[in-house]
């Protein structure tokens, strides 16, 4: 193998001394140039060709002597026809007599062939505005080093340039190249830099095999900034710790591996879709420790879209439609995942799996996971092993290491929402919901295990097994919360349940009633059931879907009528506001009930909400009497009876 050799010693700089020299105008060769050349000189080749020819033999007698800045450039490294005009070409190697501290190409292309290696140390070696050209030949243009640092900026690289096999520096960068097709595609492998950084740059089109890839096998950290990547092969280190800020990844051709098996994944403003794999769609990550921040994950696949061995951080991004065998997220333990939208995922669905899931958290024993402000629409599929949080494999769990779901929205899922755990320290529930929604879900149960519900908001979920939640066990606890079910039986196996907005009584319930919650819209499926049905693949039944709004009307049952036992200062509801937030015209201070809190104020006896008081709300209220509507419970005791009467006539003197 031959090479384009660059040697750069590192010592003491001398003065700078800054000159022009010319070739061919004050120097006939470039050898010339620079045995002549001091420190911060600008060699300029005028246009033409330069064949550069100095046997290895020779190398090793050469009397070095200390450079600390030269730079070798054409006569207008800005001007692409210029720099098509000024060719250097390397018949065996290109060394130097006296070598720079730090050598930059700019406005040069570079061709031929090059040398074996020569173990010397170099400093800092660039390209900027260049051409290197490996041409179509056996042998392979190469570049070698070992130094400070190697930067390639604006330049293009096609033909058969060697994979990089001996650059060794602290720090590579390579910015807004671009690259033509190479049989095997561009690898920056078999060296050992530091870091790797990638900027600035688009790879597009460069085929389904390795030919114009990117790889880098074993380096140690890689950082991407305004990448492109469409329809083109990348290949990062098992052993790398990747960074990725505002890159796109776009049907890109990914191993079983994925488009990234490292340690550390942190990726922040980027997009992955529709990553290509031999089987289908790919995998995006496998890492032991995951961030992933404002991102968007769309049309990807594997065993699990997302791989967290360790720690995960989901923070403000979406998953849209991807199509995985076991789940789109895994998490091996700790999980935190904030401000996050899934939507239409779905499964391959593979009979080894009992349970295929969204998310999937298997060994949450010793830390806590929790899921925050986030959303799940339309994931999942009509079977009984789907599910949007698959926790059963956590078999033994603390309470340190449970999940927590705030603010979070789960509707026309045809997943259920959770498979919990069998078994925990003294039957303790593993899951705890507070201020969440969960509406149009479709599936054959809502939910499976231990699990408490706080301030949370359940209406037209439909289901064979109760539609809301089977739960085992004895810990299950349902308080403050609007279960609004056409189903008689809303929960399977012993629940405590109390201070909520019921659809039919259950027994054992305390503080409860069973009066319409006034929602500002009630949620309608069409008449045609809640979501797309697969039995029919030309008709999509969720066109019809119509999640409403479950936010209360004036008036609302639910309003002040919670416990304020689960309350703590500063919390809110599921739209941001304030939890505690007294009605003034509703007796008492408490939080509402269900997962949004009533920001306005009722006025009790304005009973057809017409925002005046009149003897027409007498009428309004014989018929509200008659339709057993909580406009009628005007003394806010949880029922419609005759002495509300009383209370309307005393809350109509009272005014509002």
């Amino acid at each position: 193998m031959r090479s384009l050799l660059a040697a750069v010693v590192s010592v003491l700089a001398a003065p700078v001394h800054a000159d022009i020299l010319n070739v061919p105008g004050d120097f006939p060769t470039i050898q010339a140039a620079l045995d002549a050349a001091q420190n911060g000189d600008e060699i300029v080749l005028a246009p033409g060709t330069y064949v550069v020819d100095w046997p290895l033999e020779t190398v090793t007698s050469f009397p070095f002597r200390i450079l600390d800045d030269v730079t070798l450039r054409s006569i207008d490294p800005d001007d692409a026809a210029v720099t098509a005009s000024t060719n250097v070409h390397v018949e065996w190697a290109f060394m130097f007599e006296r070598v720079p501290e730090q050598l930059e190409f700019a406005g040069i292309t570079l061709t031929g062939d090059g040398c074996d290696e020569l173990g010397q140390s170099f400093g800092r070696l660039a390209f900027r505005r260049c051409v290197i050209d490996g041409g179509s030949g056996a042998e392979q243009f190469e570049i070698r080093m070992d130094g400070t640092s190697l930067e390639l900026i604006d330049t293009h690289l096609t033909g058969q340039i060697a994979d990089m096999l001996d650059v060794r520096v602290d720090e590579f960068i390579v910015d807004g190249c671009t690259f033509g097709p190479r049989t095997g595609g561009y690898e920056f492998s078999s060296m050992n830099p530091d870091m790797l950084r990638l900027s600035n740059m688009s790879i597009v089109d460069t085929g389904t095999n390795q030919d114009g890839s990117i790889r880098w096998p074993i380096v140690e950290s890689v950082i991407m900034t305004n990448m492109s990547f469409v329809r083109s092969p990348v290949q990062p280190s098992s052993r790398t710790t990747a960074e990725v800020y505002n890159c796109r990844f776009e049907e890109v051709h990914v191993d079983s591996r994925g488009l990234f098996n490292v340690d550390v994944l942190i990726a922040e403003d980027s997009d992955f879709v529709g990553l290509v794999s031999s089987s289908g769609p790919g995998r995006l990550v496998d890492a032991r420790n995951l961030t992933l921040r404002h991102c968007r994950v769309e049309r990807c696949g594997g065993f699990a879209v997302v791989l967290a061995r360790d720690t995960g951080l989901l923070e403000d991004s979406d998953f849209i439609d991807n199509l995985a065998r076991y789940a789109t997220v895994e998490g091996l333990d700790a999980m935190t995942i904030e401000r996050c939208r899934f939507v239409g995922n779905n499964f391959a669905v593979d009979p080894q799996f009992s349970t295929i899931a969204t998310i999937s958290l298997r060994e949450a024993s010793d830390t806590a996971s929790a899921i925050r402000d986030s959303e799940f629409f339309g994931n999942g599929i009509a079977s009984g092993n789907s599910t949007l949080l698959d926790c059963s494999h956590a078999l033994s769990y603390t309470p340190e290491g449970s999940l927590t779901i705030e603010r979070c929205t789960f509707a026309g899922n045809r997943a259920r929402v959770l498979k919990s755990p069998l078994f925990g320290p003294n039957d303790t529930p593993f899951a705890m919901f507070t201020d969440s929604v969960f509406v149009g879900n479709e599936s054959n149960n809502l939910g499976f295990g231990n699990a408490v519900f706080l301030g949370c908001t359940f209406a037209g979920n439909g289901s064979g097994l109760g539609s809301v939640w089977s739960f085992f066990g004895d810990s299950g606890e349902v308080a403050n919360c609007i279960v609004n079910h056409d189903d008689p039986q809303p929960f399977i196996g012993t629940v405590a349940v109390s201070n909520s907005v019921l659809s039919a009584p259950i027994p054992g319930a305390t503080n409860s009633t069973t009066l319409d919650p006034l929602f500002v819209l009630q949620p309608s499926n069409g008449g045609d059931g809640w979501g797309d049905d697969p039995a029919t693949p030309n008709i999509d039944e969720s066109l019809n879907d119509d999640f409403g709004d479950l936010r209360l009307r004036p008036g609302s049952p639910a309003i002040d009528a919670g416990t304020n036992d689960f309350f703590t200062p500063g919390d809110l509801d599921l739209d941001g506001n304030p939890r505690l937030a007294d009605d003034p015209g509703v007796p008492g201070n408490n939080v509402d009930i269900g997962a949004y809190e009533f920001q306005g104020t009722t006025c009790l006896p304005d009973v057809n909400q017409n925002g005046q008081l009149s003897p027409n709300d007498f009428n309004a209220w014989i018929l509200a009497f008659n339709q057993n509507s909580p406009l009628a419970d005007q003394n806010r005791d949880g029922e419609v009876r005759q002495n509300d009467f009383n209370a309307w006539i005393l809350n109509f003197n009272r005014g509002c």
